[in-house]
C-alpha cells in the first residue's frame, strides 16, 4: 500500500490510511468517468496536490486529465506560485487565469 506496516492482528493507523487513499483513488476514478477531459483546480493547497498527485500517477486518471488552473490574485494569499511548481513537478499542463 502508500504506506506499509505491520500488522499484528490489530487495526493499525497506517492501514486504515491506505484504506482511506484506497478508497480516494476509487472515488476519483468513478468521477472521471465522463465522456470529456477534465480540468484540475489547482489551489496548491493539500487537498487539491493530493488529488493532482493521484491524478498524475494513476494512468485511468491521468488520460482523461486536461491540465490544471489556478486562480491568480495580487494578494499576499496568492498560490499561484506553488500551484506553478506542483503542477511542474507533476508533469501536469497549467494555467493561471
Amino acid at each position: 500500500g502508500f504506506f506499509q506496516a505491520v500488522n499484528n492482528g490489530f487495526n493499525h493507523p497506517l492501514n486504515e490510511f491506505d484504506e482511506i487513499f484506497n478508497q480516494l483513488i476509487h472515488s476519483l476514478k468513478s468521477r472521471f468517468q465522463c465522456d470529456v477531459d477534465l480540468q484540475l483546480a489547482l489551489s496548491g493547497g493539500v487537498d487539491s496536490v493530493l488529488i493532482a498527485k493521484i491524478c498524475a500517477q494513476e494512468e485511468e486518471l491521468k488520460k482523461k486529465l486536461l491540465g490544471a488552473l489556478t486562480i491568480g490574485f495580487e494578494h499576499e494569499l496568492d498560490e499561484s506560485i506553488n500551484a506553478k511548481l506542483i503542477s511542474s513537478e507533476l508533469n501536469i499542463n497549467h494555467r493561471i487565469i
